[in-house]
């Protein structure tokens, strides 16, 4: 026969709830994951930061290089002093001259003969960096030399050619 007191427990009974100790160990587990997915958010944000402005910074140097080259095949003759470069055309008669601005930007001015008509342009290259034009040893070539202070990476060198008529 089977007795029951008041104070025995049955073994089958399962207590409803949880633990003081459980509920804290599952906030501390969740709130280290949010503070893992938080700081993988941030890392994300920057690298898509830098990523643009490197886009942005290639997009304006190939706009750069684009007219540079341009300017140059169709040049009659071309100056360079200081950190400007003065390039004329024959047909029809303008003066083109690209000029280091700032550590960051170069400015295109085209110029007409007469001065009726000129044009701006501005490159903005880089927050920062250290920029030179240089005449190559055949004298037809130019080059401008960019280079980023504070990093490593090799200098970005464009290259634009005369391409005089015979």
């Amino acid at each position: 026969m089977r007795t029951t007191s008041c104070c025995s427990i049955n073994a089958e009974a399962r207590p409803y709830g949880f633990t003081l100790i459980e509920l804290l160990l599952v906030l501390s587990l969740l709130s280290s994951f949010l503070a893992g997915t938080i700081g993988l958010i941030s890392v994300v944000r920057d690298s898509e930061r830098a990523a643009k402005q490197n886009l942005t910074r290639r997009m304006e140097l190939r706009r750069f290089a684009n007219d540079l080259r341009r300017d140059m095949a169709a040049a009659t003759s071309f100056k360079i002093s200081d950190s400007q470069l003065a390039i004329a055309l024959k047909t029809p008669v303008w003066q083109i001259v690209y000029r280091t601005e700032s550590n960051q930007t170069i400015s295109r001015k085209v110029t007409s003969a007469d001065d009726s008509a000129t044009a701006h342009d501005r490159y903005v290259i880089s927050n920062d960096a250290e920029m030179s034009v240089t005449s190559l040893d055949n004298g037809d070539t130019v080059e401008w030399s960019i280079r980023e202070l504070g990093q490593a990476d090799a200098p970005t060198q464009i290259m634009a050619t005369n391409r005089k008529q015979q």
